[in-house]
């Protein structure tokens, strides 16, 4: 069997065999992946502050490249077997009023995986914290890697209490919006 040896390769970009473009490299250098898969939701209310609790689904979709993420049933469906990144930065809230929290209470927020079609969930990452002086929203942040394979389903899941949430003009949160997003490393 004979070797193509080649000492460079010219390229502006590669596809698949369908001729759908999987990678491209600009005049820098720089590599873009058009049809990697990456999602990011978020929560707004037009009308003020609110809270969720339990399986989050999230009303408005920024982005959704592939079209993984299922905006009905909360969940990103994962495409072809990889390393994933999920991150989830928000605020945690007493009420489905999305008032402050009393000292003393607890908030947790998982990011979680069904690998049976949603039949059932476990977590893969966490983010606690306690209300532990003035009334006020506690700022949650979490971020996981896992290895997953195709066809598991992530989702957001508030576990204690309820995730602040508001119009995006508000001052309460950075822009009073919590936010959840995900997308294949390789």
């Amino acid at each position: 069997m004979e070797y193509l040896q080649l000492s460079k390769v010219y390229v502006n970009n590669i596809h698949n065999k369908a001729g759908t473009q999987a990678m491209s490299i600009d005049s820098g250098g720089r590599v873009t992946t058009p049809t990697r898969p990456f999602f990011n939701v978020t929560m707004i209310n037009s009308s003020g502050a609110a809270g969720a609790t339990g399986h989050i689904i999230f009303n408005t979709i920024t982005t959704n490249q592939g079209s993984h993420w299922n905006s009905g049933g909360g969940y990103f469906l994962v495409p072809i077997n990889g390393v994933y990144q999920f991150n989830f930065t928000g605020f945690g809230a007493d009420s489905t009023a999305g008032s402050s929290l009393n000292p003393g209470v607890d908030v947790e927020c998982r990011i979680e995986v069904s690998t049976d079609n949603g039949s059932s969930y476990s977590g893969i990452g966490a983010s606690y914290s306690y209300a532990s002086g003035d009334y006020t929203r506690i700022p949650l942040n979490l971020s996981v890697s896992a290895l997953l394979t195709a066809n598991a389903r992530v989702r957001l899941n508030f576990n204690e209490e309820y995730m602040f949430y508001n119009d995006a003009d508000d001052d309460l949160a950075p822009d009073g919006t919590p936010h959840f997003s995900g997308y294949l490393v390789g």
